[in-house]
C-alpha cells in the first residue's frame, strides 16, 4: 500500500513511478495526514504481508515469533467473502474475522475475491482427550510406561536417553469410532501411523489429522524426530573420547534442556 497526503507534490518521475505501481495491483490512497488505514488491523500482535491481484486480495498471516494468535481481524479497504488457507493441509474453510485461532508460529493465507466459489473443508475440532497408558520407546533402551504424553527431557529414563536426538515413538490403542485426532504440543516432527500405516506427517502445529476410525481398538503410533540440541548437552559433559558428535559452537554442558518429544495433550474427536 502506497499513502499519499494531502498537499504533498511529486515529479514527473514519482507520478509515472506511482502509477505503474497501480497499474500493478497497489493500492494508493490519496486524503489528510494520518487517515490512512493499514490493510490488516488486529485484536492483538499479528505479522502480516498483503498482495492484490487483480480482484483477488491475499494476506500472509502469522503471530509472532513463539506467539500464538487468538481475536478479531480487520480488512481494510478489500471486497468479497474472506477464505482460509491451510498452506500445511492444503485446504480451504470458511473464514470468521470475528474469531482467527493461530497456534504458536502457524501461520494462515486469508483470501478475498469476489464472485469465487472455494471448495471448503469444515474444521475438525478434537476435544476429548485420549487415556494413557502411552509407551514411550527411546533407540537403545528399555521403552517405559506412562499414564500421558510428556517430553521426552521429564521422562523417567536415564539422562543419556533423556537427550537422545532422533526419532521417539509413542503408543497407545485408541478406542474407535473416530473422525479426528490432534497431538496438542509437540517439538520435533512427527508422523502418525496406525496399523503400521502412515497417516501422514506434521512440522509445525497444528498437529491434527482427519481420520474414519470405526469402533474397536486402534493401534496408534507418533513418531517424533527431535532436534540435536539436547544430546549436544549431554556430550558436552562427557570426556572428549566417548563423545559421538561435534560442532564448532555447540551449547555447555550446564545449558538447561529444552523440550523434546510429544508433549500432547492428546485429543481425539468423535
Amino acid at each position: 500500500h502506497l499513502y499519499l497526503p494531502e498537499g504533498v507534490r511529486s515529479g514527473a518521475a514519482s507520478g509515472a513511478e506511482i502509477e505503474r505501481l497501480e497499474r500493478a495491483g497497489a493500492s494508493v490512497w490519496r486524503g489528510k495526514a494520518g487517515a490512512c488505514k493499514p490493510a490488516l488491523e488486529a485484536s492483538a500482535p499479528l505479522l502480516y504481508c498483503h498482495r492484490r491481484k487483480g480482484a483477488e486480495d491475499c494476506f500472509f498471516v502469522t503471530p509472532p515469533l513463539g506467539c500464538g494468535f487468538e481475536g478479531r481481524v480487520v480488512l481494510n479497504g478489500v471486497e468479497g467473502t474472506p477464505c482460509f488457507y491451510d498452506p500445511v493441509s492444503g485446504k480451504w474453510k470458511a473464514g470468521d474475522l470475528s474469531k482467527v485461532s493461530l497456534a504458536t508460529n502457524q501461520s494462515l493465507f486469508i483470501v478475498c475475491q469476489k464472485g469465487v466459489y472455494r471448495r471448503l473443508h469444515p474444521p475438525v475440532l478434537p476435544r476429548e482427550e485420549v487415556p494413557g497408558p502411552w509407551t514411550v520407546r527411546v533407540p537403545g533402551f528399555e521403552p517405559v510406561e506412562v499414564a500421558r504424553p510428556a517430553s521426552l527431557t521429564e521422562l523417567p529414563l536415564p539422562r543419556a536417553a533423556r537427550c537422545h536426538a532422533g526419532d521417539v515413538v509413542y503408543e497407545t490403542v485408541l478406542e474407535g469410532p473416530a473422525v479426528g485426532l490432534d497431538l496438542g504440543q509437540v517439538c520435533g516432527v512427527a508422523e502418525l501411523e496406525i496399523y503400521g500405516v502412515s497417516m501422514g506427517i506434521r512440522w509445525c502445529a497444528p498437529y491434527r489429522w482427519r481420520l474414519r476410525l470405526a469402533e474397536g481398538r486402534h493401534q496408534v503410533r507418533v513418531r517424533v524426530t527431535t532436534t540435536w540440541r539436547n544430546r549436544l548437552i549431554y556430550e558436552a559433559g562427557l570426556p572428549e573420547s566417548e563423545r559421538r558428535s561435534w560442532t564448532i559452537a555447540g551449547p555447555k554442558a550446564d545449558a538447561p534442556l529444552v523440550p523434546a518429544g510429544l508433549i500432547g495433550p492428546v485429543r481425539i474427536a468423535r
